[in-house]
């Protein structure tokens, strides 16, 4: 197959009009580096003005890394897309770059074509699942460890005093419930991805449900002498959820709020009618959350302090 004509002064040739259609940056040089053509793609990702063409790309885009790319591409190398981190107005983005050498005319030097596609957010995908992958290793390689260092220690000693044989099964049990429990949250996760949960609506009553709740965190709570405030409005008492998954909603909620207040803190839970339906608020009077990590707080994953994960899970 052969390879495209590198772009000369003349921009009126056929696969113009197809460059331009496609949804991936293109910018093509000549064999002195100016500028020839490039796409509205190409410029909106860049960030760069309409009137480029004719310009030399070292003037237009100083970065080293790019610079590096063209050098080895006008010498033929064997290249394969390397990602480019541009910063243009306030904005990161995360590029992968492809340089490819254009085979000139009869009598002309070769050109070059450059090809960007905006691979931030699959990049920042791939960086969340690696971080939940080892922390998920982590979290599960610790009961894994402790269960099995207790079942070698009752086999090693069979005859083992009833009251540390009962100890040890208690020890057993919780971590195997904290097994279940971090296998729930995979499976849930797994069913919200493939969109095959099915949703069961029942009628609930707020000021029962959140009255169990707070029963049920009775222990948790009293360990740092922490109260809750129920504020259940009369207009905003009863709803139509998946308990179930409503339920796991809250006691997330109930687990941030509890972890990162001092010892006596409170977790103030309020329900209102709001303009498009019921308004349902956790809140506690930790130190909160930044300004700056407000936008990211539906992230898969994210946490503002990453130094955290050890301590909280």
């Amino acid at each position: 197959m052969m390879s495209p004509q590198a772009p000369g002064p003349d921009s009126t040739n056929p696969w113009t009009d197809i460059l331009s259609r496609i949804d991936e940056g293109i910018l093509l040089l000549d064999a002195d580096g100016i500028i020839r053509f490039a796409n509205d793609t190409g410029l909106r990702l860049l960030d760069l003005p309409f009137d480029i063409v004719g310009q030399p790309f070292s003037s237009v885009l100083a970065e080293p890394e790019l610079k590096t790319l063209i050098g080895a591409a006008f010498n033929d190398e064997e290249l394969s897309p390397r990602d480019l981190k541009l910063s243009r107005s306030g904005q990161t983005r995360l590029l992968s770059v492809r340089a490819s050498r254009l085979d000139g005319a009869s009598g002309t030097s070769p050109g070059l074509s450059l090809v960007f596609s905006d691979v931030t957010t699959q990049r920042t995908l791939e960086e969340i699942g690696s971080h939940f992958v080892a922390n998920v290793s982590h979290e599960l390689r610790t009961p894994v460890s402790i269960l099995a260092g207790y079942i070698e220690n009752l086999a090693d000693f069979p005859k083992m005093p009833r009251p540390e044989q009962t100890e040890i099964v208690g020890i057993m049990q919780e971590h195997a419930t904290r097994l279940t429990a971090l296998l729930d949250d995979l499976l849930t996760l797994a069913c919200f991805d493939s969109h095959s949960d099915v949703l069961n609506y029942t009628e609930l009553d707020l000021r029962e449900f959140f009255a169990r709740l707070t029963k049920d965190w009775h222990r948790a709570l009293a360990s740092k002498d922490m109260e809750v405030a129920l504020e259940i409005a009369n207009d905003a008492r009863f709803l139509k959820v998946d308990r179930f998954r409503f339920e796991q909603v809250m006691h997330n909620l109930f687990d941030n709020a509890f972890k990162y207040p001092p010892i006596e803190g409170q977790i103030r839970v309020r329900s209102s009618l709001a303009d498009v339906g019921l308004e349902i608020t956790v809140e506690d009077n930790g130190s909160g959350i930044p300004e700056e990590d407000l936008p990211h707080i539906f992230e898969r994953f994210y946490r503002v302090d990453k130094g955290r994960s050890r301590k909280y899970g």
